[in-house]
């Protein structure tokens, strides 16, 4: 593997020392990138997350100006995801590979994958279009209707969990009454 500094690394010394840093943001201590993001990565590292490069490279700075909108700064979820979306506006996919990576894009980021997609879980198959329409209604109904099926990592459980706090504060009144436009792009 390679750390965040490019530096070569043994994965599973990575992945302990994510681990290692996720638990500091569970302490609610002050957001930090290694800390606030690391749950982020240890996910996104279950994918081949290169492939699936197509970002919004404005998207970071516009969160973070949401965030900072709605004084949420300090939650470690919300910095974690700008930080997240962050590292990947660098030119971590090599140049004359970007290009080609392109191309498939389409055809292997499970986000542009078809709604009518069937996939098999427990207790059966589930059409995609069934996560998308609980996943657009909020984070919560969507991780309990995966969490039901069976469809997610213990880590991927654990960051949907997170978020979905972050999407019930942001459903708050006293919160989304300040900028309803920044909680609703967040």
């Amino acid at each position: 593997g390679t750390s965040q500094h490019g530096v070569s690394v043994d994965p599973c010394k990575w992945a302990a020392s994510l681990v290692e840093a996720d638990k500091q943001a569970q302490l609610r201590g002050r957001p930090r990138r290694e800390v606030s993001a690391a749950l982020f990565w240890l996910v996104s590292a279950q994918y081949e997350h290169a492939l699936f490069h197509r970002w919004d490279r404005g998207l970071p700075a516009s969160l973070l100006k949401d965030i900072r909108d709605l004084g949420l700064q300090e939650d470690n979820t919300a910095m974690g995801l700008h930080y997240f979306l962050q590292s990947r506006t660098a030119g971590y996919v090599p140049a004359p590979i970007a290009t080609l990576l392109d191309s498939f894009v389409e055809l292997l980021d499970p986000a542009m994958s078809s709604p009518d997609m069937e996939v098999a879980l427990w207790g059966g198959t589930v059409r995609l279009g069934e996560f998308d329409a609980r996943f657009s209604r909020s984070v919560r109904e969507g991780l309990d209707y995966a969490v039901g099926r069976r469809a997610l990592s213990s880590n991927e459980r654990m960051l949907l969990e997170r978020l979905s706090v972050l999407d019930e504060l942001l459903a708050v009144p006293r919160l989304r009454l300040r900028r309803p436009g920044a909680a609703s792009r967040i």
